[in-house]
């Protein structure tokens, strides 16, 4: 019975810390955009023309050596596949990664937020990037964590990632 009261009491300590450490976390909501998301403090938005009827939005939170990242890609209309994979994931990889001049280290598929999507690790001189990639649509959602090497599965890293929503609309 004390071995039970012992691990309840770790767990509820283990469980505690994390809700603790995302306390100054503040939900971002673009309605406009589609999605939600958990940042560490208010985001700076920038738009940029991608030519053909294609734009990207950028918000981002830069705090010392780390930065949290959302993006959204809006394609022209039927610009989207309609199945994506692992091929169209993978390109989406690696324009980031050559865009960020990082050294893409491992990606996967995986589902996230209920949709098919790729996570990958790369790494830069300075440190390392988790990098999430969805599309829906004409729609591609990207979820960045850079911080120092090690960190990409720290809870700081995940939390962001963990908290996006697509918003029907």
């Amino acid at each position: 019975m004390r071995i039970l009261l012992s691990m309840v009491v770790v767990l509820v300590a283990l469980v505690a810390v994390p809700a603790q450490q995302h306390s100054d976390w503040r939900e971002f909501r673009s309605e406009a955009d589609g999605f939600s998301i958990e940042m560490p403090g208010t985001p700076k938005v920038e738009t940029r023309d991608l030519g053909n009827g294609a734009f990207q939005k950028f918000f981002t939170v830069d705090i010392g050596q780390e930065s949290y990242l959302a993006s959204l890609v809006q394609l022209p209309k039927g610009g989207g596949p309609e199945n994506p994979g692992n091929d169209y994931f993978s390109v989406l990889m690696k324009a980031y990664a050559d865009g960020s001049k990082t050294t893409l280290r491992s990606s996967r598929m995986t589902t996230w937020v209920s949709r098919p999507a790729m996570e990958g690790i790369s790494d830069a001189e300075s440190g390392t990037h988790l990098i999430d990639i969805t599309s829906i649509g004409d729609r591609i959602y990207l979820v960045v964590f850079a911080g120092a090497k090690g960190q990409e599965n720290e809870s700081k890293a995940t939390h962001m990632r963990d908290s996006f929503r697509l918003l029907s609309n």
